[in-house]
């Protein structure tokens, strides 16, 4: 064992030397739903890693990030867990009376099993002290160890290690290299991600703007990494209900990306993705569903209907139908992604498993909720497997799956599953998180419906949910 870890260990650091701990801005996902990038992107169970500039040959960039996103890959894609509709507060009722599904939680996740977190954050840990001895804590390789160490702490939602970890490093980093090194650059673009997953969403875009400022004056306005620098700004500005900016700033960025490499590179769609979700944000359904249907016949001519990016865009496209009421399209596209995926990728492929969850969300609003009971069933149990039971997306298939069961009146069932929701929500997060006073009432609505319709059969409910 100590000797696989060693042999681990050194892989780590030859990855490291190159990875994106630095080297300038990454193009961030938009929250929970995309994951976007510039330059190259690597797919290992459905995790997009894409890094903005173009140093390096792209083979070698594959090879880096392979090892990392073998440990801990990056979080999904568009609606990867829910669409984005979810989220609004209009659909998001506090009872489960109404055909909707919990909502998604607003920040990244990694798909990282939580069982596995800790040995992750320990491996880079021991080779940051390594390299701290051998090199000193200011050398290039030993910066970028230590924002490799701060990106595991972020993932496994140790933000405020997290935090403390990145803001010595941009220190570090700028003094020793100055503030318009790329490394500089990039490792503050990831200090202003973990601030805006944190919440502190003034820091955040502060620091972004700051980043798009530097980016502009270092390497000019038309470099990738200046692009990748809007990008997240704009990002930032949507979460912080910054709306018309996001927009406006998202329309510059896309057509920019648009003019310099073309419409259907890979770089433009996604821009055009996330502007078309910032229309959908603020209410432009319209617009919203023109652009995703320009980004669905670009992928389908220049990727193929199968491939799991077109599938995306079909997932993206339901989410705009949903958003506009034509729940009937948003069915049928839904269930395209689903057998497209499951024709090309298999049945438990992740974008297999999305679309499945896509399709659930819907067919309760067109009163199909039967229909979506399978479908949450298949969701819980790949990612029970693939995720573990505490995975915050584990956690909300099976609360989503309880209120189905709800819906179709199969009461002790989803007093069941909204009681497991509502302990490990207590235990994860306390007893005053808003998730979990949120799966207490969940449960206690259930309870009331389930008491009322057969008295005899109820479950036993562990005392502070049942209190």
């Amino acid at each position: 064992m100590a000797q696989a870890l060693s042999e681990l260990s050194r892989q780590l650091g030859a990855a490291a030397d190159q990875a994106s701990g630095g080297g300038g801005p990454v193009l961030e996902p938009r929250a929970v739903e995309l994951t976007v990038g510039l330059t190259i992107g690597i797919d290992q169970g459905r995790p997009r890693l894409w890094v903005a500039g173009s140093g390096g040959a792209a083979a070698d960039e594959t090879a880096r990030h392979t090892v990392k996103l073998t440990l801990s890959p990056g979080p999904a894609r568009p609606g990867a867990e829910l669409p984005e509709a979810a989220r609004s507060p209009a659909a998001a009722p506090s009872r489960p009376t109404q055909p909707y599904p919990d909502p998604e939680p607003a920040q990244d996740e990694s798909t990282t099993r939580t069982d596995h977190r800790a040995e992750v954050v320990a491996l880079y840990a021991r080779l940051l002290a390594d390299r701290e001895r051998t090199l000193g804590p200011l050398h290039r390789d030993t910066l970028s160890s230590a924002g490799d160490l701060a990106r595991v702490y972020r993932e496994s939602g140790q933000l405020t290690e997290a935090i403390d970890l990145y803001e010595r490093v941009v220190a570090d980093c700028a003094a020793t290299f100055g503030p318009h090194d790329r490394d500089t650059l990039g490792l503050r673009a990831n200090l202003a991600r973990t601030y805006r997953n944190a919440g502190r969403m003034s820091e955040a875009v502060e620091l972004y703007e700051r980043t798009v400022a530097d980016s502009e004056q270092a390497f000019g306005a038309e470099h990738p990494d200046t692009l990748a620098a809007r990008h997240n700004l704009a990002l930032a500005y949507r979460e912080a209900d910054r709306l018309p900016e996001s927009i406006e700033l998202f329309g510059r960025t896309l057509a920019d990306s648009e003019r310099i490499l073309g419409a259907d590179h890979p770089t433009t769609l996604v821009t055009a993705e996330c502007l078309a979700a910032a229309f959908r944000a603020a209410d432009r359904t319209d617009e919203a569903i023109d652009l995703n249907e320009r980004i669905l016949a670009a992928r389908e001519r220049t990727q193929g209907s199968d491939h799991p990016d077109t599938i995306d865009a079909l997932g993206n496209l339901a989410d705009d139908h949903v958003a506009a009421g034509r729940l009937a399209e948003a069915v049928e596209l839904c269930r395209r992604a689903l057998s497209g995926s499951e024709r090309a990728l298999g049945a438990d492929h992740p974008v297999t498993i999305r679309a499945c969850d896509n399709l659930a969300y819907v067919l309760p609003r067109v009163d199909r909720a039967a229909e979506a009971v399978e479908l949450y069933e298949r969701v819980l149990a790949y990612r029970e497997r693939a995720l573990g039971a505490d995975h915050p997306s584990t956690q909300i298939a099976r609360n989503n799956l309880a209120f189905v069961y709800h819906e179709t009146g199969r009461y002790r069932e989803a007093v069941e599953a909204y009681a497991r929701t509502a302990a490990d929500r207590e235990r994860l997060l306390g007893p005053a998180h808003p998730d979990t006073l949120r799966a207490r009432d969940q449960l206690a609505y259930a309870y009331e419906a389930a008491l009322r319709t057969n008295p005899n059969d109820l479950p036993n409910l562990p005392g502070p949910q049942g209190g």
